[in-house]
C-alpha cells in the first residue's frame, strides 16, 4: 500500500484581518490594564511624608575639617531634611522644610567662589549686598524671583537659599542672619 503524501496545509494569506479583530484585541488589553491602573492609585489618605534627618554628624565632620567655618542656626520649628558632607571637594548642603512647608538650604564649600556660586545660585544675576547677622552678604536674583545670599569666612564660600530654594526671600534673610 502506498500513501500518498499529505498536501500541505495552505497558508494563511494575511491582509484579511478586520477593524473588528483590532478592537476585539484592544478590548482583552484594556480588561486587564484598567482594573490595574484603578488597583494602583494611592487612597484618599494617602499622602506623601517628609523624610526627616539627622544633620548632626555632617556638621561636625564639617567643623571638623573646615573649622572655624560658620554654620547656620535656624529656627526651633523648622524641620531637617538633607544633609550631605563631601570631603572632596570639601562641601556640606543643609536643607529645612519652613512652618509654611517651604524649603530653603544652606551650602558651603572651600572649592572657591566663582564657578561654585554660579552653579548653586542657578547663575542668579548679583544685585547689590545686605546687612544680615552683622555680616555682609551678596545679594544674587533669579529671573523667577529667587534669592541667595553669599559671602566668604576665612576661606570658605556660604551660600544660603540656592536654586533649590523655595522659601521666601525673608525666611533665606532670616537663615542667612543665624550663620555664625
Amino acid at each position: 500500500m502506498s500513501t500518498a503524501p499529505a498536501a500541505p496545509a495552505p497558508a494563511k494569506k494575511r491582509g484579511r484581518e478586520t477593524a473588528a479583530d483590532m478592537v476585539r484585541s484592544l478590548g482583552l488589553i484594556l480588561l486587564v490594564v484598567v482594573p490595574l491602573w484603578f488597583l494602583a492609585q494611592p487612597g484618599p489618605d494617602a499622602e506623601q511624608r517628609v523624610r526627616l534627618v539627622d544633620q548632626a554628624s555632617d556638621r561636625a565632620a564639617w567643623q571638623a575639617q573646615a573649622d572655624p567655618a560658620p554654620l547656620p542656626s535656624p529656627p526651633a520649628d523648622w524641620r531637617p531634611t538633607v544633609s550631605q558632607y563631601t570631603a572632596s571637594p570639601l562641601g556640606l548642603r543643609l536643607g529645612w522644610l519652613t512652618p509654611d512647608d517651604q524649603y530653603v538650604e544652606f551650602a558651603a564649600t572651600t572649592a572657591g567662589g566663582g564657578p561654585y556660586v554660579d552653579d548653586i545660585t542657578g547663575e542668579a544675576e548679583e544685585q547689590g549686598s545686605a546687612p544680615l547677622g552683622g555680616q555682609t552678604w551678596r545679594r544674587f536674583a533669579e529671573p523667577d524671583g529667587s534669592v541667595s545670599y553669599v559671602r566668604e569666612a576665612g576661606g570658605v564660600t556660604l551660600v544660603v537659599g540656592t536654586r533649590r530654594t523655595t522659601a521666601t526671600e525673608d525666611d533665606v534673610a532670616a537663615l542667612a542672619a543665624t550663620v555664625r
